[in-house]
């Protein structure tokens, strides 16, 4: 979603960690939820085992993945709104609204500590998914 014609590029300035969470552990954590007494009737937080900030991620797939591009921009949210009505991109609009609502509550919400005890710790990184995407 982010890299797109030979650039890679992200929206606002987006000042705070994202917890990324792997589809692997997300599933495993379902499927335990769906076991475990505890997790009945409770609403639980999960975030991915890092937070890392939008920019750095990005380099680091770029660098992993796309070697060709070198370097990561970020688009102003005024300018991104205009190119995407430009170009009447809809998932490009959405992605938009999602980007300034992140950046305007301050990042990732709750807190992930009862949901790890209860279900297990994430534990699969960016450089995991990275190293098993180039194979």
């Amino acid at each position: 979603m982010h890299v797109q014609d030979g650039r890679a590029s992200y929206f606002g300035k987006q000042p705070f960690p994202f917890h990324w969470l792997s589809a692997d552990d997300l599933g495993r954590m379902v499927a335990a939820a769906y076991t475990t007494d505890e997790a009945v009737g409770k609403k639980l937080t999960l975030w991915g085992p890092e937070g890392l900030f939008i920019a750095d991620t990005l380099e680091r797939y770029v660098s992993a993945m796309h070697p060709e591009i070198k370097k990561v921009s970020s688009l102003p949210f005024w300018l991104a709104g205009l190119i995407a009505a430009a170009l009447r991109n809809q998932p490009m609009k959405t992605a938009i609204e999602v980007y300034k609502m992140y950046e305007g509550v301050g990042g990732d919400d709750g807190d992930p500590s009862e949901a790890n005890r209860i279900l297990g710790t994430p534990k699969h990184t960016l450089a995991d998914w990275l190293q098993r995407s180039r194979q």
